[in-house]
């Protein structure tokens, strides 16, 4: 017999970003990796025209002069950007809904273009009632 054994990450976790209930887009440790994302990273953020009703985003590395481009935050060692407008616009009910997009990497004009599709699940958020703040 000739085994040949697969090496299996413990960690199976994809690059995700995660639209937090103060409207900041969050990116996972993997995204953070994968987008190549640091203190002096920027991208041009786009819609896809074509298809209104889709809900997908579109990050393209950018430049400080590149005109639009906006730059990653970052806290701690979490990175974020702060689209909460953008949200508010697309209709994406971020403070009722936990609202999550898988990153799919590719090109365009010459450069790395991120895909933000937008999962078909939207997971309703735990609100605590009043009663219980009260007693906390």
């Amino acid at each position: 017999m000739n085994l040949e054994f697969v090496d299996i990450s413990a960690n199976t976790s994809k690059p995700k970003a995660t639209i937090h209930i103060t409207g900041k887009l969050g990116f996972n440790s993997e995204a953070v990796k994968y987008m190549e994302i640091n203190e002096i990273t920027y991208f041009r953020i786009a819609l896809n025209r074509d298809a209104k009703q889709e809900k997908n985003l579109y990050f393209v590395t950018a430049t400080q002069e590149d005109k639009g481009a906006v730059k990653i935050a970052k806290s701690g060692q979490y990175f974020y950007l702060n689209l909460g407008t953008l949200f508010n616009q697309m209709g994406l009910e971020y403070e009722k809904y936990t609202i999550a997009f898988d990153i799919i990497k590719g090109e365009h004009e010459g450069r790395p273009l991120f895909t933000l599709r937008k999962r078909r699940k939207e997971t309703l958020r735990e609100r605590k009632s009043e009663d219980s703040l009260q007693t906390e």
